[in-house]
């Protein structure tokens, strides 16, 4: 297990949470037959963002995050997951989602589901037009970034509607905490709810906001015996395939430096679209140099290290932008990442949202 590939571990600077590491303490654990002995032990299973990185750089391709989420699993149903990870199953349980309430108290709307039908009147309600799926992490913390991402859609004539019904969450934080199986009876129910929507007939396109999202529909949810008919296609990969539909219009000034998310980059295998709606909508278009494409370093939003060793997720927030050559901007395709980058003390923008900015004409058209 190449040390080197892990930004867990070089932040750290910890052999323990290497991919070697981590792998070892979960081959001696199964073979003993027992989970880790505590939370302190069960804690280096939780030092893994889920970004790919190490499968990359390993000549056989071990898939290191899939097997520590499975070793997660142990350690929620064994009690010594940490608590930061064990609180996960309860407060999904209660509120679809664990970054706000989905259900208001006395019957009143849930603050995600009131900040989704917000954004209907910017929505397609043609027959047959492709859903976005904005996940809860935009709706509960940045619905701007949802406005943007159907106003670009509008931009280039192909409108989006919206999916704002229950569930609002692809389910991806509960399988990174451990909670396997309430992780596929939510991907079920994101399956029944959206993938398999149906207009005229014909099963529709679900565009997916988050890379990360997109990522769990695609590759956790096969993973998890759940099938996704829908074609299920990335924002930024949905409008860089209607560029040639853009308007006509002077490109903002400035370059932006692109971050490749790791869901995007290396899950999705998309380094290109982020790239072309960049340099569409900016003068300068991008600056690129090392760490950038299939090598980025993680920002450390992923698997749950924000809320398990948040010091550590900041430490590699802070180091992904140092990696990055100067520019004006610092640009990302994934909202989790670019508000971690920001909690980080690291501006940064959304490239969808600049491409809006250019394509709308600095107006809500």
């Amino acid at each position: 297990m190449c040390r080197f590939s892990c930004p867990v571990s070089e932040a750290a600077r910890s052999e323990t949470v290497t991919p070697w590491g981590k792998m070892t303490m979960l081959a001696l654990t199964s073979a003993a037959g027992h989970p880790p002995a505590d939370p302190e032990e069960a804690r280096a299973l939780y030092a893994c963002t889920g970004c790919l990185r190490c499968r990359d750089a390993c000549d056989h391709g071990n898939d290191v995050p899939s097997a520590l989420y499975a070793g997660r699993a142990v350690a929620v149903r064994a009690g010594v997951a940490p608590a930061a990870a064990a609180g996960v199953g309860e407060q999904f349980a209660a509120y679809g989602t664990i970054e706000r309430g989905e259900r208001g108290e006395q019957g009143e709307p849930g603050e995600l589901a009131a900040a989704a039908a917000a954004l209907t009147p910017l929505a397609s309600r043609a027959a047959g037009a492709p859903i976005l799926f904005a996940g809860c992490g935009a709706l509960a913390h940045e619905p701007s970034a949802v406005a943007d991402a159907l106003r670009a859609a509008r931009a280039l004539n192909a409108p989006l509607a919206l999916h704002a019904q229950a569930p609002l969450c692809c389910g991806l934080p509960l399988l990174e905490a451990g909670f396997d199986e309430a992780f596929r009876a939510q991907a079920r129910r994101v399956a029944a709810a959206v993938l398999d929507q149906a207009w005229d007939g014909a099963t529709r396109e679900v565009v997916v906001l988050e890379p990360q999202c997109a990522e769990a529909m695609t590759a956790h949810y096969r993973r998890a015996g759940v099938d996704a008919p829908a074609k299920v296609t990335t924002l930024t990969s949905y409008l860089a395939q209607r560029l040639d539909a853009a308007p006509a219009r002077p490109r903002l000034p400035g370059a932006a430096v692109y971050h490749d998310a790791c869901a995007l980059a290396r899950g999705q295998g998309e380094t290109e679209a982020p790239r072309a709606l960049l340099r569409a909508a900016l003068r300068g278009g991008v600056v690129e140099g090392p760490g950038t494409g299939t090598d980025s370093l993680c920002c450390g939003a992923g698997g749950l290290v924000p809320r398990t060793m948040p010091d550590l997720a900041g430490a590699m927030a802070q180091r992904a932008a140092a990696s990055l050559p100067p520019a004006e901007v610092l640009a990302t395709a994934s909202g989790a990442c670019r508000r971690h980058f920001e909690r980080s003390g690291v501006t940064a923008a959304d490239v969808v949202s600049l491409f809006a900015k250019w394509a709308c004409g600095g107006t809500d058209a």
